[in-house]
């Protein structure tokens, strides 16, 4: 709405409306073409050409897995249930691997998950994780047997993953004095910022 009737007044803000219409122009063709000012949040019908969150969902959901009493045992997963972006691979060939694409600098990841294991209610259940690049375990979860059912070991925290790593790993632990099963076992990454 115009703030005068003089034609110079009018001239003035008829041209700043334009840069105003300019700047929400260019925001909007940002988000659909491939403007270098607006790299990570390209959109072409509706659709994230690089997605803002890059993730990956894997599991073993179809076979049981055997966790010999007092040792650490890699889960190896069975199902690609999800992945976005292309932060990660995943591939049944190399099971109990997460593979991560290398970057330059260390990266954020939000790692959770659970592993379920056959009712027993003697010993510990933990979860750690394993990268390619230490192969030394860090653990993220333990928990106490669960008498009269299935113990559900949940984990959830972020890890910093270095420039040279290069794949992740989820590994198990139980010490109910034999061998028990884990028949579920999930992992979901969330690659979430540069550290």
């Amino acid at each position: 709405m115009a703030f005068s009737t003089e034609v110079d007044q009018l001239a003035k803000e008829l041209s700043w409306l334009r840069q105003e219409f300019d700047g929400v122009k260019s925001m909007v063709n940002g988000l659909t073409t491939p403007d270098v000012t607006f790299r990570t949040i390209k959109a072409d019908f509706g659709e994230f050409l690089q997605p803002p969150l890059d993730s990956i969902v894997v599991n073993r959901v179809t076979t049981i897995l055997e966790i010999p009493n007092g040792s650490w045992t890699i889960v190896n997963f069975n199902n690609l249930a999800l992945r976005n972006g292309n932060a990660y691979s995943f591939s049944t060939l190399l099971s109990s691997f997460v593979s991560l694409k290398k970057y330059d600098n260390s990266h954020i990841h939000w790692v959770s998950g659970r592993v379920i294991f056959d009712p027993s209610s003697v010993g510990l259940r933990g979860v750690s994780v394993s990268t390619a690049s230490t192969a030394s375990l860090v653990a993220v979860a333990q928990l106490p047997a669960t008498s009269g059912g299935d113990t559900i070991v949940p984990f959830s925290f972020p890890f910093v993953m270095g420039s040279s790593s290069t794949a992740i790993s989820l590994v198990a632990y139980q010490n109910s004095g034999s061998t028990l099963n884990i028949f579920r076992a999930d992992l979901c990454i969330v690659r979430i910022g540069v550290a």
